[in-house]
């Protein structure tokens, strides 16, 4: 196993994850619903993303948070799946969503996790 980030560059053919704990803030069937909506925007946008939400179960402090997983089949679906956020507050519905997350959510932290079994 490595630490090394750089393999994010070095094994481009390898899915991505990005994995976004958040605490929410109006309750869990109302981020899940708010998440659903966004999930079609993204992908109108071009967001090439299997996104699911995970609750936090036997996690002791942890217990409760909520983990939402954006996974890409590859370095080259991430990369375009970037150009797709950095595009998308030009469109009026993301901008709107995107506005009304705070009001659901708070970020705890934003990662990105390469997969290591499977390689090629």
């Amino acid at each position: 196993m490595t630490s090394d980030p750089s393999i994010i560059c070095t094994q481009p053919q390898q899915a991505i994850l990005r994995l976004v704990p958040v605490k929410v803030l109006r309750g869990v069937d109302a981020f899940i619903a708010e998440l659903e909506r966004g999930k079609a925007i993204l992908r109108r946008c071009g967001v090439e993303a299997d996104i699911h939400a995970w609750l936090a179960t036997y996690a002791g402090t942890d217990t409760g948070t909520v983990l939402v997983t954006l996974q890409f089949a590859d370095q080259a679906a991430f990369f375009r799946s970037e150009q797709a956020f950095a595009a998308a507050p030009q469109d009026e519905e993301f901008r709107a969503w995107s506005q009304t997350l705070p009001e659901f959510r708070t970020v705890i932290s934003d990662s990105l996790y390469v997969k290591l079994t499977d390689r090629q």
